[in-house]
């Protein structure tokens, strides 16, 4: 059911009202909590900017930085063919978000750009162009959720793969926290992959999405 949703769609990205009915199954099936109240709360006709990869995203903020995660990953995995690199945990001793910003439960539309900071020639490294106010974390993973044919179209040259610039993680025998995640699709796997890669890695196939309001 929840696949069908995805796939019956045109165009990179998918209308408001279909992200929040997605949405509304997923909370009766996961058990997340949201009331009716908290989607009537919701405005269905958000502003965007025009742009190729301009977009509202309904985020979901769950109790915890990780459950809102894993909660994530697992409707990805359950829509996607995917691998996730087995190193990555998500424990408050391994994930967290970005200095300055903050973690707070509830429903709330952001309008992104998917292929912020883009830089085809010279490439981007995420150390260079993290703002806790400006860098998405969840709002990505839930992206790829809505989004089947952004996601299946990212090819590093038409289509950027992304940073989760909002992240911090660092791996069970790192110290510091220098990592955040990414996400790309194996056109060879035909998968969505999530693997970590430090944060002054320069790669120009990679944008590091903005938050636009």
């Amino acid at each position: 059911m929840l696949q069908n949703l995805t796939q019956s769609q045109t165009g990179l990205f998918v209308p408001c009202s279909q992200q929040v009915e997605l949405i509304r199954r997923l909370n009766k099936l996961r058990g997340w909590g949201f009331s009716e109240t908290d989607f009537s709360m919701l405005d269905y006709n958000p502003s965007c900017p025009y742009g190729q990869f301009c977009t509202p995203v309904l985020d979901v903020r769950l109790n915890t930085i990780k459950e809102t995660f894993d909660e994530a990953w697992l409707c990805i995995s359950s829509l996607y063919d995917s691998w996730r690199w087995p190193a990555i945990k998500t424990d408050v001793n391994h994930l967290r978000l970005m200095p300055k910003k903050n973690h707070l439960r509830g429903l709330r539309w952001k309008v992104l750009n998917l292929a912020g900071n883009w830089d085809k020639m010279r490439g981007l490294r995420p150390k260079d162009i993290r703002y806790p106010k400006l860098s998405p974390s969840s709002e990505i993973l839930w992206a790829v959720v809505y989004f089947r044919e952004w996601l299946t179209s990212m090819d590093g040259i038409n289509v950027p793969y992304v940073w989760l610039p909002g992240y911090e993680c660092r791996l069970e025998y790192e110290a510091n926290w220098s990592r955040t995640p990414v996400l790309i699709w194996s056109h060879d796997r035909r998968e969505v992959q999530l693997v970590t890669l430090g944060m002054d890695f320069y790669q120009n196939g990679w944008a590091a999405p903005i938050i636009l309001s």
